[in-house]
């Protein structure tokens, strides 16, 4: 792709981490299990946009506690549509 047709605008969404955990246990069902099993999730997680406008939410956990192998699991959300301007709660987002 040459430089010229590449797009200059950021893609990553900005939203505080804080936000970012309290969106996604809409987005995916495994975020509860994940948190119980002793997961957390990472700063490293973020919101993206799509050319077509729509979201994908990359969200990385990792274990707790130190005993364990360190191991990372990624979930990606894809096709996310915003129900209203805002990013305001959990409420705000659905997926297509």
């Amino acid at each position: 792709m040459t430089r010229r047709n590449r797009q200059s605008h950021r893609t990553k969404v900005r939203l505080s981490f804080e936000t970012l955990t309290t969106i996604a246990p809409s987005l995916t069902s495994l975020h509860g299990p994940m948190v119980n099993d002793g997961y957390d999730l990472q700063a490293s997680s973020a919101i993206h946009r799509t050319a077509r406008g729509t979201l994908t939410a990359r969200l990385v956990y990792r274990p707790r506690s130190n005993n364990e192998a360190v191991q990372s699991l990624v979930i990606t959300v894809r096709n996310i549509v915003l129900d209203s301007d805002t990013l305001s709660g959990p409420q705000a987002m659905r997926k297509r």
